[in-house]
């Protein structure tokens, strides 16, 4: 990281657990700033068991267990769907 790049540390949770983003923005307004999950918190009672990720047009990509499995996903905007069983716990937006 550049000494005058910007990072903004993103905080959302709920009764479900927590997800906590880190926004690194380098100087002069380059557009490829990196936005990426770092941490999930499943302490919720609920937590996932698998997430299915879905194209913009609603179609299944795949299905993972962990982030880590996305890096080889095209770049474009992913909809991951985060279930226990039969049941969706949590949907969030994913920039890769």
């Amino acid at each position: 990281m550049s000494t005058y790049s910007v990072r903004i540390d993103i905080i959302a949770g709920n009764q479900y657990g927590r997800d906590v983003y880190k926004i690194e923005l380098p100087p002069y307004g380059n557009p490829s700033a990196k936005i990426e999950p770092t941490s999930v918190d499943r302490t919720g009672n609920d937590s996932f068991t698998e997430i299915r990720i879905f194209n913009t047009h609603g179609q299944h990509v795949r299905t993972i267990r962990d982030f880590s499995e996305t890096k080889p996903l095209v770049a474009g905007l992913y909809l991951p769907e985060y279930r226990k069983g039969n049941r969706t716990v949590k949907t969030s937006r994913l920039l890769r």
